[in-house]
């Protein structure tokens, strides 16, 4: 579905991204993970179409889009939810770009957000800020999902249920599904193909195995 060919990016006088190459199957589960600073959520911005390629190009397959519904048929959930965040409710946050209304009250209630429905998403703790972003990202049901560090601000019990809703609606829906995250309680759970960015190339790819092996590498 999204073919990385060679691509490289350069901000200033500093080479983040050298020559990534990368299949995403249509439907795929993929983690990419990395030391700080490699280059992952800029990988993420680049698929997104947010910024473009310096050196080589991406493409996709099996599906259409142009500027104007690009943001609907790929969804992105910013490492900082503050970014994300401008409407004077929860609720009206998460209907704003809804396929419908009935979607919208739906994720409200599957992400434990009723009791807050009313309330501006800026007097959120971090960890529900989280949980609007991402749930007001998902009412659009994009078929591309981008995923920046996801469980920021969620203890275990959150955490546990934010991968069971995403793992759920993915089931459903049958979106694509890329994720960045350091936190190795969940990295196995949201993966199908995990690809390690290492000195601005995906060095090594593989299944759940490769995240395990790169956690217990940096001693977490």
């Amino acid at each position: 579905m999204i073919t990385l060919d060679r691509v490289g990016f350069t901000a200033g006088k500093r080479q983040i991204l050298k020559s990534v190459s990368l299949d995403i199957k249509k439907g795929e589960r993929t983690l990419l993970i990395g030391e700080n600073g490699c280059g992952k959520t800029t990988l993420l911005r680049l698929i997104a179409g947010l910024n473009r390629p310096s050196s080589g190009k991406i493409t996709y397959s099996k599906i259409k889009f142009n500027r104007k519904n690009r943001y609907k048929k790929i969804g992105v959930v910013y490492q900082n939810p503050d970014y994300m965040l401008f409407m004077p409710t929860v609720r009206q946050e998460i209907a704003y770009n809804a396929v419908s209304t009935d979607y919208a009250e739906e994720l409200i209630e599957l992400f434990g957000l009723s009791k807050i429905a009313e309330r501006h998403p800026q007097s959120l703790s971090e960890g529900q800020k989280r949980r609007v972003s991402i749930a007001a990202v998902l009412a659009s049901d994009p078929e591309i999902l981008l995923l920046d560090e996801p469980t920021v601000g969620q203890d275990y019990d959150g955490l546990k249920e934010m991968v069971e809703i995403l793992n759920g609606i993915h089931e459903k829906s049958g979106n694509t599904m890329i994720t960045v995250t350091h936190d190795v309680r969940c990295a196995g759970a949201l993966c199908d193909k995990a690809a390690i960015i290492r000195n601005g190339i995906v060095a090594e790819t593989g299944g759940r195995e490769i995240a395990i092996k790169f956690f217990a590498g940096q001693n977490i």
